[in-house]
């Protein structure tokens, strides 16, 4: 993990008895996009994300700047109904697999 985010995110937790902020996670989110993100601090921002208490306002911004929406839009129309594409284009990907599993079945359940 990079050294200097964690510090970064353990220090904010300590000022605000152990809460990441919103505007906490946006500094350190800012820190680890000074250009390009490196795996590294992806992955060390996926652990923060994980591992520390963050507010649900912060953990939404984290998760957005971690996994980007795909550009076309939210939503996809099938049959003429409106659908999020997000989580058609994972049910369809388990689809691909086979049956879906129950915990498929479940995981896509709490995305909806």
């Amino acid at each position: 993990y990079d050294r200097l985010l964690l510090e970064t995110a353990e220090s904010a937790a300590a000022r605000n008895s152990g809460q990441l902020s919103l505007a906490d996670v946006a500094a350190i989110w800012d820190d680890a996009s000074d250009g390009s993100l490196t795996a590294l601090e992806k992955e060390t921002l996926s652990y923060v994300l994980e591992h520390f208490n963050v507010s649900q306002k912060a953990s939404r911004y984290l998760e957005s700047k971690l996994h980007p929406r795909k550009p076309g839009g939210f939503f996809k129309t099938v049959d003429r109904v409106k659908c999020d594409r997000e989580l058609l284009e994972k049910a369809q990907g388990f689809a691909d697999e086979g049956n879906l599993s129950e915990e498929q079945a479940m995981m896509l359940w709490a995305d909806a």
